[in-house]
């Protein structure tokens, strides 16, 4: 599929600031949307149990008592084999909201085959008020660092790559998102339908943490509950395209694998 770039005009109050050299924002013909739920969610107590998805693989912690107001974590770019999935996409990302509401509020990297060569990049988004919006181009290997953090109606974005320096932070309002959840995740992106599923291999998150006023915890943190997502196809729900590890005893780590593009 070809990628199509276009100018974006946001609507809500936007200030970015851009590493040195890096490029202007620009989105593309193509959105990560909230999660697609095909299994059932349940028992809403600790672990909430294992619930599939046409889009994403991962883990999702749950309001408790009080809104999320931060999500962070970290993984290494994943390579993708654009030999054996040309025309694939893929994207890596912690984020707020998305799992049982309309928003998401989210940033982290992209691995795609566009025909048979491989692209990399560091973005973020506002769903819906913009598509991805691509910040600067990466490598595989790279170490990532992403976070995005709410504070008096402003959601800030920010993505770090440590191993060349380049970072940037993104500023945007929204007085309608819920916070209700967060998410590290690994998603088959949607341009429309959900896109075929780049071979990532298998990207392991670490140091996954989220917050409320006032606390710091990990995914399974006793004051939210706290759900494992299977990526499974859209046409056979018995599929499965990506499918997350167990969680480490710290609560913060775990790996997603490939297994399908579609």
């Amino acid at each position: 599929m070809k990628r199509i770039l276009l100018v974006l005009a946001i609507a809500s109050p936007v200030v970015a600031c851009l590493a040195p050299g890096s490029a202007h924002a620009a989105t593309r013909a193509m959105v990560a949307v909230p999660m697609h739920h095909v299994g059932p969610v349940t028992n809403l107590s600790g672990h909430v149990g294992a619930s599939t998805s046409t889009n994403w693989a991962g883990y999702a912690a749950l309001e408790g008592s009080k809104q999320f107001t931060k999500v962070s974590g970290k993984w290494t770019q994943p390579a993708v084999d654009c030999s054996k999935t040309p025309n694939t996409y893929s994207v890596f990302w912690v984020g707020l909201d998305g799992y049982s509401s309309p928003t998401v509020e989210q940033d982290g990297s992209e691995a795609d085959c566009v025909g048979t060569t491989a692209v990399y990049t560091v973005w973020w988004e506002m769903y819906p008020t913009n598509s991805i919006q691509t910040v600067f181009s990466i490598n595989a290997g790279d170490a990532i660092v992403a976070k995005v953090t709410y504070k008096g109606g402003t959601f800030t974005m920010t993505v770090k790559d440590k191993t060349s320096g380049r970072h940037f932070t993104q500023r945007a309002g929204c007085s309608t998102c819920q916070r209700s959840s967060a998410e590290w995740i690994a998603e088959a992106p949607s341009a429309g339908p959900v896109l075929p599923l780049a071979d990532f291999g298998t990207v392991h998150f670490a140091a996954s943490k989220a917050g409320v006023q006032g606390h710091s915890g990990t995914i399974t943190d006793p004051n939210w509950t706290y759900d494992e997502i299977t990526m499974v196809s859209s046409k056979n729900h018995s599929k499965v395209k990506a499918q997350p590890g167990s969680l480490d005893p710290s609560g913060q780590a775990f790996d997603v694998t490939w297994m399908a593009k579609t």
